[in-house]
């Protein structure tokens, strides 16, 4: 999985706030110092950081995988239109090489946003059928205009 730049950003403020932590802690167990420095170095150079860029990493990291998520829900499509417009999680987790977990998450996530209708079958099996598939070029040709 490759993570954006942000993610990149993100964790680079989160080490050099670490690192400023780090001094701060040092300047509090210098003599020398001021309390006043210290706490300047601690909560300034390294605590405000660290938290902002907590922030920004958590932010990322969720916005890379909404990207993730929707690349792999075009994927799902394709190979769903590929079986005729409706999958079990499984048939989709077999032909994308993914876990069963995340053909169900997908699906469900599909259904959740109206794209996708789950059925049950008179056996009991889980269908989800994608909405507005057209599957043939004799459909593409039947249809009509609007």
């Amino acid at each position: 999985m490759f993570f954006s730049p942000s993610v990149f950003l993100a964790s680079g403020l989160i080490f050099i706030s670490f690192l400023m932590l780090i001094m701060g802690f040092i300047s509090l167990a210098d003599d020398n110092n001021s309390l006043e420095s210290s706490l300047l170095w601690l909560l300034l150079g390294g605590g405000l950081p660290m938290i902002i860029g907590a922030f920004w990493l958590k932010s990322a990291l969720k916005k890379d995988e909404k990207d993730n998520l929707a690349a792999q829900e075009l994927d799902a499509i394709s190979v769903i239109a590929k079986l005729g417009g409706t999958v079990t999680p499984l048939e989709l987790a077999n032909k994308m090489a993914i876990s069963l977990e995340d053909a169900t998450k997908l699906l469900g996530n599909m259904q959740k946003n109206g794209r996708a209708d789950l059925r049950v079958t008179d056996k009991g099996d889980i269908l989800y059928e994608v909405k507005n598939i057209i599957v043939t070029t004799e459909e593409k040709k039947n249809s009509e205009s609007v």
